[in-house]
């Protein structure tokens, strides 16, 4: 032992007495908190060092001949290959008490069982819902079959058309409807009936091929004008453009001068189509005939330059031809200059005159009202337009966007309280040709949710009350309401017989042959849709078989990570034994569920089962709320919720890890907002991927209603659905020295957009000029980074770099008025720019 006795304080290394080594066990301290603990109580070094200094041992002096230190040694090879096997012990010993942690787990089925103690059992995924909007068969199509409702029962079929890379999923109905032709697309009220004509400069005429031309007089003749000769309620505008809507079935007339004031009730309109002369406008001048002087003196009028008696008569218009098309009944005014005389034509005869050197047969008018004594109208520049057609006025088209927690829908609509609508069209201000929107809302469940007035033409208008506003503005002419609309989830159903059951075997079990089982979200939770009936009897499906009485007829069902379900059955002490008999366990079950049945608006096309009457459906809105199984973080995430929770919501905390446990959610954020005297709950949902959670996916109704069963009645809450925000990065960065700048270019925006990513940002969460230069560092080969841009879309027209870059966590918007969600701030790939620094 070259004189050491292995008790020196101050040996060194080259004594190799150990006594300088560190101890064994070492000691092992952790921080709260931690992803992952340290557990090794030994490692090479520290165990080969501890070996060696037991060598040296004074109390072991067997030992004492062992005092070569050399690694060529064979007692210190030993030395090293038990410190090596320690190494090896302590480091599986140390991933071994990780799995013991939930927080520090790493495999899922350590984070599955760990879940399981506190009653936790990760999800096995949920299938999503959609809403099917089918379409019936118009009676033209299938002409020997009567316009009569159509029945889609439950279970009705119908598989997405699938993208690039997709595969087809399948959709059933899981309430029957009973389906019309009259629903497939019901027109909003585009129109309101006008209340007065004052002031108006256009007028519109019910139907199309009036033939009123440019230049054509339209006459608006008020009540008390067609009661009485003498009022004055009337006007005779020039109409200056026709534009005429086949499809409404509307005219538009548009005048050359603003109506006075004239109700509309009771108000004719009249197109006068006739432009006449009067008799002898084109008589000579009697001055220039070649008669004698006598002759002409007497036919000649000195004072007034015409022929004597060429003043018009005050009670008859004679006009310079026949017109069989003036007609007793009429109107007719006769127009000079601006002046202007309107009347009622009481008779009319084609009488032959012979007068003011012209002949042939006229038109005779007899007037309701006399020309005025002393009036300026002269026959030859006087023209009577007559041949009064009428025209109709019609309800002019409705510049209102159609919005808001109400419907009116043209006639008689048979719907029922909480009845689904899809809605379909073009936003309201877009241009023709734009893409359409659309969405789903129910009909209010109170019994007056639906009304049925008549509008001032007639017609039956239904008002419908919504349970929740629609989401966007609609330009109500170009918009449709299918009221064929049929909730269904994803999962096709499929038969299985599973075995014979064996009374002598306690506990079997069996495999579905279809995977994965499909699961339903419900408003009490996840529900299998799975049958069991052994011998024709169902078997109930529980939780655990703990607890259940031995007659019991349940089942339990156990689900691999390879999505294969086992059925269990009992032992005979907790829960039956299965009867013996010869395939007689039989099972019938739906299989499909996933992200994959989040399917996008139009997708879901084809009909499998298509019930006779129905021509074709689609999805007006995509599918919602399907989730993979429960990956191994989020079951990380969510297994204390249970019991912290322990299924009541009284704090924010609470809220948030119950609405977070529900299917179809994938993010949460909570807060409070004042109202009135107390105080109302915010809550802000994102669905899985990004979903949007709005009034018209399932999973909003779910979520609301188990707040309310666990939480507080009395407490207003708001649910909201998140809102992304873009951002918008533009970066420069300098790549070290011989690295391909392609590839230091393309891992930072790997980085970046996985940073920025919907699972890595929370809502609410602002980011910052430092978060963005630290992700870029994070690249392999950067030595520097410029940040040119860093904003979002509303972020002040000069700013281009917003050193905090905020987001609302949801609550009163920023006057104060109404109530917003939680913004989550996200980098798009087009959002990003990434270059070389020059």
């Amino acid at each position: 032992m070259n004189g050491c006795d292995g008790d020196c304080g101050d040996c060194t290394e080259a004594c190799g007495c150990g006594a300088g080594a560190p101890a064994t066990p070492e000691r092992v301290l952790n921080a709260p908190g931690l992803t992952a603990v340290d557990y090794r109580v030994a490692r090479h070094g520290s165990a080969k060092a501890a070996i060696l200094r037991g060598m040296s041992d004074h109390e072991l002096p067997a030992l004492a001949g062992l005092g070569a230190r050399d690694d060529a040694d064979l007692t210190v090879a030993l030395a090293d290959g038990f410190a090596a096997m320690v190494d090896v012990i302590t480091f599986y010993t140390e991933r071994y008490v990780q799995e013991h942690y939930l927080r520090t787990a790493t495999e899922r089925l350590s984070v599955v069982e760990l879940s399981r103690l506190i009653g936790y059992r990760p999800g096995p995924g949920v299938a999503a819902d959609a809403w099917l909007a089918f379409t019936v068969d118009e009676p033209v199509t299938v002409p020997h079959v009567p316009l009569e409702p159509v029945r889609v029962p439950v279970g009705t079929q119908v598989q997405s058309v699938p993208g690039q890379e997709e595969a087809p999923v399948t959709f059933e109905t899981v309430t029957e409807i009973i389906a019309t032709a009259g629903g497939n697309a019901l027109a909003p009220v585009s129109t309101s009936w006008p209340t007065s004509l004052s002031g108006r400069t256009s007028v519109h005429l019910a139907g199309v091929g009036h033939r009123v031309q440019r230049g054509d007089v339209l006459l608006v003749v008020g009540p008390q004008r067609i009661a009485s000769s003498t009022s004055s309620e009337w006007a005779a505008p020039t109409v200056a453009e026709v534009s005429e809507d086949p499809v409404a079935g509307r005219t538009r007339v548009d005048l050359s001068s603003a109506l006075p004031a004239l109700p509309v009730a009771g108000t004719e309109l009249h197109v006068l189509r006739l432009r006449a002369p009067l008799f002898g406008h084109n008589a000579p001048d009697p001055r220039l005939l070649a008669i004698p002087s006598d002759v002409r003196d007497a036919l000649y009028d000195s004072t007034t330059g015409e022929w004597k008696s060429f003043e018009l008569s005050l009670t008859d218009l004679d006009l310079d031809q026949p017109y069989p098309q003036v007609v007793k009944g009429g109107w007719a005014l006769l127009v000079q200059g601006a002046l202007q005389h309107l009347a009622k034509i009481d008779g009319v005869t084609h009488p032959s005159l012979s007068a003011f050197g012209v002949s042939g047969k006229v038109t005779r008018l007899s007037l309701d009202l006399d020309l005025p004594a002393g009036h300026k109208f002269t026959r030859r520049d006087g023209v009577v337009l007559t041949q009064s057609d009428r025209v109709f006025l019609t309800s002019d088209p409705t510049t209102t966007a159609l919005s808001g927690s109400e419907l009116q829908l043209v006639g008689e609509v048979p719907l029922s309280a909480g009845q689904p609508l899809a809605v379909r069209g073009q936003l309201h201000g877009a241009l023709p040709g734009t893409p359409e929107h659309s969405e789903v809302v129910l009909v209010d469940d109170s019994p007056d949710a639906v009304q049925l007035s008549a509008a001032p033409d007639g017609l039956p208008v239904t008002t419908v009350r919504l349970a929740e506003p629609l989401l966007r503005h609609y330009d109500r002419a170009r918009t449709r309401v299918n009221a064929n609309v049929a909730p269904a989830t994803e999962g096709a159903s499929v038969g299985q017989v599973l075995g014979s059951g064996d009374a002598r075997v306690p506990g079997q079990s069996f495999a579905l042959q279809h995977k994965p089982l499909t699961w339903l979200a419900t408003d009490a939770g996840l529900e299998a849709a799975l049958e069991v009936r052994v011998d024709d009897v169902l078997w109930a499906r529980r939780d655990t078989l703990f607890g259940a009485a031995p007659g019991d007829r349940v089942h339990v069902l156990e689900t691999a990570d390879d999505g294969t379900t086992v059925v269990r059955f009992g032992d005979g002490a907790e829960g039956a034994r299965l009867p013996t008999g010869q395939a007689n366990v039989r099972v019938r079950h739906r299989t499909g569920l996933g992200a994959g049945g989040n399917v996008r608006t139009g997708q879901l096309t084809t009909l499998l089962s298509r019930p006779l009457g129905i021509a074709a459906v689609d999805n007006p809105t995509p599918g919602t709320g399907g989730e993979d199984p429960e990956p191994r973080d989020d079951a990380r995430r969510n297994a204390p919720a249970t019991v912290r929770t322990l299924d009541r919501v009284v704090s924010l905390l609470d809220a948030e890890d119950f609405a977070r446990a529900q299917p179809g959610v994938a993010k949460v954020s909570a807060g409070w907002v004042p109202h009135g005297p107390a105080r109302g709950l915010v809550l802000t949902l994102a669905g899985p991927g990004g979903a949007v959670v709005d009034p018209s996916v399932p999973t909003h109704g779910r979520v609301l209603k188990a707040l309310r069963d666990h939480g507080d009645e009395r407490l207003v809450v708001h649910l909201l659905s998140h809102r992304p925000v873009p951002l918008e990065v533009r970066l420069k960065v300098l790549p070290e020295p011989g690295r391909l700048a392609d590839l230091v270019l393309a891992d930072v925006r790997r980085l970046l957009l996985a940073e920025f990513a919907f699972d890595t940002r929370e809502l609410g969460q602002p980011t910052s000029l430092g978060e963005v230069v630290e992700a870029v560092h994070r690249a392999a080969g950067v030595v520097a980074v410029d940040i040119d841009v860093l904003r979002r879309p509303d972020a002040p027209g000069s700013t281009t770099v917003q050193p905090r870059v905020p987001a609302h966590r949801g609550g009163l918007d920023t006057a104060g008025n109404g109530v917003l969600g939680a913004e989550l701030l996200l980098l798009s790939d087009a959002g990003l720019t990434v270059e070389v620094m020059a």
